[in-house]
Order: structure tokens, then C-alpha cells, then sequence
């Protein structure tokens, strides 16, 4: 009697194996999920990421008694420098952010959006931003050691917050 009691019928093995494949297939699809909603959201937030990677291609620090360079003046040094069609450019209304020129040139025909060029309106710096070549193959890798450090900087500022005051369970 004992012996019937300890072996399992076929329904019980059967019902066993459709259990386990459940939760391994669960599991496996769930990590899926997890890496689809991680890229989706460094998607979303690529220009966020992209700005906290490298800021010192996005602000300027503008001194106190300069003016902006006009843009007409821009436009021909970089027409110079480049040797490129200008595509396009952002001129943010901040006095602390970068002007962006979208270049392209004969070498950039495959590349849709050509090279973008962070200019400082105060100081006539051009500084390459190389986002369509190299970050690309990059990103992956770049946003998240940003989103790591961003989380660690969280933790590391929290925790400093966070004093002990010596009464347990208070």
C-alpha cells in the first residue's frame, strides 16, 4: 500500500512536465519582456541619455558681458571648415546650450543625417558630435553605463541623506 501511495500516476508525471514547461518558458519570456521594455525606454530617452553622456557638448557656460556670435557668421566658417551642405539647425532659446548644424557631405551619402556639429554661440568652438557613426554601434553599451551611473549617483545621494540616529526601530 505504501508503495502505490509513493508513485506518482501518469496524470501526476504528465501534469508535472506541462508545469515545468510552463514556468521555463514564463521565465524565458519574461526576461524578453524585460529587454524589450529596457530598449524602449532607452529609445525614448536617447536625447536625455545622450545630453548626461556628454554634456560638454550640449552646455556652455556663457560669460557675463559677451554677445552670441550672429549665426549668418557661423554658418560661413562652418561652410568653410566642412566643405559640406548645411541640412539643418538648432538654435535653442537656453543662453547655456549649444548651437547644433547638421552637415552633409559627399562622404556622409549613405549616412541620412550627416554629422552634427555642437557649436558654442560665444566662443566659435566647433566640436564634432559623432552620433550617427560611432554612437550608434554604441548605444547599447553607452546608455547603460549611463543609466547605471545615473542609478548609482541616486543611490550614492540618497544614502548620504539618510543619517543614522543610533535608536533602532524607531
Amino acid at each position: 500500500m505504501s508503495n502505490r501511495s509513493t508513485e506518482k500516476s501518469k496524470w501526476q508525471r504528465i501534469r508535472k512536465f506541462f508545469n515545468d514547461i510552463h514556468l521555463w518558458l514564463g521565465l524565458t519570456s519574461g526576461l524578453i519582456v524585460i529587454a524589450v521594455c529596457l530598449s524602449g525606454t532607452v529609445y525614448v530617452f536617447n536625447t536625455e541619455l545622450t545630453e548626461r553622456a556628454a554634456p560638454h557638448l550640449y552646455k556652455v557656460k556663457p560669460p557675463e558681458r559677451q554677445q552670441r556670435i550672429p549665426v549668418d557668421s557661423l554658418l560661413e566658417k562652418i561652410r568653410t571648415n566642412t566643405g559640406g551642405k548645411i541640412v539643418s539647425i538648432t538654435i535653442p532659446a537656453d543662453l547655456t546650450r549649444t548651437y547644433q548644424f547638421n552637415i552633409r557631405t559627399k562622404a556622409d551619402s549613405t549616412n541620412r543625417g550627416g554629422t552634427t556639429y555642437m557649436v558654442n554661440p560665444i566662443q566659435e568652438i566647433l566640436q564634432v558630435h559623432l552620433k550617427i557613426k560611432m554612437a550608434q554601434k554604441n548605444l547599447w553599451l553607452q546608455c547603460s553605463a549611463c543609466i547605471v551611473g545615473y542609478c548609482l549617483t541616486e543611490l550614492k545621494t540618497q544614502l548620504l541623506k539618510e543619517k543614522p540616529t543610533g535608536n533602532l526601530g524607531a
